[in-house]
C-alpha cells in the first residue's frame, strides 16, 4: 500500500474523485419546471427544479436523489371514463436507459377511452370532441409546425374563437411552456419520435352555468435532442383540463374547444430557455446555481405519468 505523501498515490486518488464525479454528472442532469396558466389570466406560478454540478453543496444534493428511492408524490387521478397508455417497443435509442424506452412512439402513445353516452352527452357527441382533443394534443406537441416553427395556427383553429387570442397571446409570451412545447431555435431534436405516456379522462361537468363536457388530459412527453455530447432527453409533463361547450348553450364566440386548467413541469431543461417558454436540453456550461429542492427523488419519477405536478424548486428568474 502506497503512502499517503507518494505522488503516484496522489494522482491516483485525485482521478478516482473525477471520476466519480462524471458518473454523478452523467446519472442525472435535472430540471424540472412547474407552469400553471389560468384560463384567462396573465398572471402564472412558476416552480422550476435544477441539477447543477460544480459546487460542493449541489454535489451533495444531487448525491441524495441519486441514491433515493423509487418514491415520489403523486397526483389524484380526476372522476370520470378514463383510459391510459400501454407500453411502446422498448428498443435501443437515445431513450436506452430512461423510463421513456418503454413508452410507446408519437401519437401511439395518446390513449382515449372509448366514446359513450355520458350524462345529456350522446355518443356521438361525445366522439366528436374527444377526437378534437386529440388533434388538439398532436397540434400542441408533435406537430413540426408548433415544435419547430413556432406557429400555433393548427392549435388555434381547433379553439372557440372566444379562447384563439388569449391562448396565442400566452404562447407566444412563454406562458403556455408546458402547454404548447416550441423548441428552442439552437436546439436540435434527433430525427426520433418523441415518446408518450399518460391517461384521458372524460366527463360530463358544468362550466359556469355552462353544460360542457370535460377531457382531462395527463401526458408525459419525452423529446432526444443531440447534443455534443450524444444525445440527451428532455421530459414535459402535462396536465390539461379541456371543456366543450354542449350545443345551444353557450353564444357563437364560446363553441368549440376551451382550454381550461393547465399544469406541468419540464425535467432535463435549460434554464434560460425554460423561462423563455421554448423547450432546450440543459447545457454543459450552464453557470452553477444552489440548489432548491425540497425532496429528494430519483431522476426516473419525474418520467411518471402519475407524478404530482406541483414540483418545488427553482431557477434562477
Amino acid at each position: 500500500m502506497a503512502e499517503p505523501d507518494d505522488p503516484l498515490a496522489q494522482l491516483d486518488d485525485w482521478a478516482r474523485r473525477v471520476e466519480r464525479r462524471a458518473r454523478r454528472r452523467e446519472r442525472l442532469r435535472g430540471l424540472a419546471r412547474s407552469l400553471r396558466p389560468g384560463n384567462r389570466s396573465a398572471a402564472i406560478s412558476v416552480a422550476l427544479v435544477m441539477a447543477l454540478l460544480c459546487t460542493g453543496a449541489t454535489m451533495f444534493w444531487r448525491d441524495t436523489i441519486d441514491r433515493a428511492t423509487t418514491a415520489y408524490p403523486t397526483a389524484a387521478v380526476p372522476s370520470g371514463i378514463a383510459a391510459t397508455s400501454g407500453t411502446g417497443s422498448g428498443k435501443d435509442g437515445p431513450f436506452t436507459g430512461t423510463p421513456a424506452q418503454e413508452f410507446p412512439e408519437g401519437e401511439s402513445g395518446l390513449v382515449f377511452p372509448a366514446a359513450q353516452g355520458v350524462g345529456t352527452w350522446s355518443e356521438t357527441e361525445v366522439s366528436a370532441a374527444l377526437a378534437t382533443v386529440r388533434a388538439a394534443l398532436v397540434a400542441a406537441y408533435l406537430d413540426h409546425r408548433m415544435l419547430i416553427d413556432h406557429d400555433p395556427s393548427k392549435l388555434l383553429e381547433l379553439l372557440a374563437p372566444e379562447a384563439r387570442e388569449n391562448v396565442a397571446y400566452n404562447i407566444e409570451r412563454g406562458r403556455y411552456g408546458t402547454t404548447a412545447v416550441r423548441i428552442a431555435k439552437e436546439a436540435r431534436l434527433l430525427d426520433v419520435l418523441p415518446r408518450v405516456s399518460g391517461r384521458t379522462t372524460y366527463r360530463e361537468a358544468v362550466w359556469g352555468t355552462i353544460p360542457v363536457l370535460e377531457v382531462v388530459t395527463n401526458y408525459v412527453w419525452a423529446y432526444p435532442f443531440e447534443v455534443p455530447s450524444g444525445s440527451r432527453v428532455v421530459v414535459v409533463h402535462s396536465e390539461q383540463t379541456w371543456r366543450m361547450p354542449k350545443d345551444g348553450t353557450a353564444s357563437a364566440t364560446y363553441r368549440g374547444l376551451m382550454i381550461g386548467d393547465s399544469h406541468g413541469y419540464w425535467f432535463g431543461m435549460d434554464c434560460t430557455q425554460a423561462l423563455l417558454g421554448f423547450t432546450a436540453p440543459d447545457r454543459d456550461d450552464a453557470a452553477p446555481t444552489g440548489p432548491r429542492a425540497t425532496a429528494a427523488e430519483a431522476a426516473s419519477a419525474y418520467y411518471q405519468p402519475d407524478h404530482a405536478l406541483d414540483v418545488q424548486g427553482g431557477c434562477p428568474h
